[in-house]
């Protein structure tokens, strides 16, 4: 059976979808029209409310991100040893289906932030690459166990997890689960 994503949605809802994508710009590249399919534009109308012109200037910011950065360009190799402390990595998936991604934030002890970053993107697009037709958020778990402000990392680099998070990946978290949290939080 293939995935609908127009399935649940009111005639209204729709309609607003049609509008949606239309107003997408003609000179997408086959990346970028890959991109957008139907399942994307709704996800970047749910996160704005389904408000059109919000939802627009979201999904442009979003393919110029994805342009500058390159996320599907980032390879494994490049971050091995980031990667080797275990402190971020996508395994298995829940009940429903959603891919589950891990965080330990203990095993930060890096400050190559850039490298990071990248990891916690490449993870991200490997756990929405694994994700099967119809799926489209995931699970976190961020364990803090012997967390410490040693492990902390810079506030801009906290301001950009989350704008990278909550703006490039919209819609994409089904739920987050903190386990042994500092008082501090």
């Amino acid at each position: 059976m293939t995935f609908d994503p127009r399935a649940a949605l009111t005639v209204q809802q729709n309609e607003t979808l049609n509008e949606f994508i239309s107003k997408l710009p003609e000179d997408l590249t086959p990346n970028q029209r890959a991109f957008c399919d139907e399942a994307c534009c709704l996800r970047y109308l749910r996160a704005r409310d389904w408000d059109v012109k919000k939802s627009m200037k979201m999904l442009n910011n979003s393919l110029k991100w994805r342009d500058t950065y390159k996320p599907e360009a980032i390879l494994a190799k490049d971050l091995e040893e980031e990667a080797s402390s275990g402190k971020v990595y996508q395994q298995g998936t829940d009940k429903l289906g959603r891919p589950v991604v891990y965080m330990t934030p203990a095993r930060n002890t890096s400050t190559q932030y850039d490298k990071g970053v990248k990891l916690l993107i490449y993870t991200m697009e490997k756990a929405v690459a694994s994700m099967p037709e119809g799926q489209e958020q995931l699970i976190w778990f961020i364990d803090f166990k012997g967390y410490s402000s040693k492990h902390s990392i810079p506030i801009n680099v906290a301001k950009e997890t989350i704008d990278i998070l909550s703006n490039q990946y919209p819609e994409r978290l089904g739920a987050c689960f903190f386990i042994d949290t500092p008082a501090i939080f």
